[in-house]
């Protein structure tokens, strides 16, 4: 083991979803490790730094490396043009195993979508109610909702995201599905959930929020037609149709 190097229980990019526009400026990712035995992240020292790999799945027309590709914490993205992709970081551990992490990366183009619909929203929580309904989810802005920032949504269309938040405020406050959603007050929302990591996560609905017993962890997830997509739910784009269900119940990693 070279000096300085360290073994991590996992690594963490700074972001693990990114959200940009085919104007926006490029972007940048740090990736930081983490030990059970010691409180917080640690940045990668100098021998630690040149384990590190980067690489970026599916199409390089939507987004590249033009900095820190190999044998660098950062690495710095150029914004080609609209679509997906995943970005691949590698560590190399001191006893030759290797850690990995993925940040998934949204390049949205003109396109609006202002609504989707026809999606079914159903919630099944541990002691919260529950709903099951269908609903025309209209695109809005979470800054409208809640006070922060949230760069990790969608913009220019409601993702699975913003079906739960629409739902939950439709059925639990007085708004009703013939109130435009820019006359939303969204107090019961408000009130009631949780939103984290730039709005690329919900951490609670009522009193049912993340917690951990012995070593399973509980919280909220989604799935989209019975799938489960890999990404955030902020940015998994919903289409007419579409079967949305939230459910509060324990992690298999």
């Amino acid at each position: 083991m070279a000096a300085g190097e360290r073994q991590f229980d996992f690594i963490s990019p700074d972001d693990y979803t990114v959200v940009t526009d085919t104007g926006g400026s490029n972007f940048a990712i740090t990736v930081q490790g983490y030990q059970y035995s010691l409180p917080g992240y640690d940045s990668l020292t100098a021998d630690e730094k040149l384990q590190m790999e980067w690489s970026i799945d599916e199409d390089t027309d939507v987004i590249d490396i033009v900095s820190g590709g190999t044998d660098s914490d950062t690495a710095t993205f150029e914004v080609k043009g609209e679509g997906t992709a995943t970005i691949n970081m590698t560590y190399t551990q001191p006893d030759t195993t290797t850690t990995s992490v993925t940040t998934y990366v949204v390049v949205e183009g003109t396109t609006v979508v202002s609504q989707v619909e026809d999606v079914n929203v159903e919630i099944v929580g541990d002691t919260f109610s529950g709903l099951n309904d269908t609903y025309d989810v209209p695109l809005f802005d979470l800054k409208d909702v809640f006070d922060g920032t949230f760069e990790d949504v969608l913009k220019n269309t409601p993702s699975a995201t913003h079906a739960v938040l629409y739902a939950l405020e439709i059925e639990n406050s007085t708004e009703t599905t013939a109130t435009p959603i820019g006359s939303f007050d969204w107090n019961w929302v408000r009130a009631n959930v949780t939103i984290d990591h730039d709005g690329g996560y919900i951490s609670r609905i009522e009193d049912d929020e993340d917690i951990t017993i012995g070593w399973d962890f509980y919280g909220w997830q989604y799935r989209v037609n019975t799938l489960d997509p890999g990404r955030a739910a902020s940015v998994t784009p919903l289409e007419d149709d579409d079967s949305v269900l939230w459910f509060f119940d324990v992690y298999s990693w």
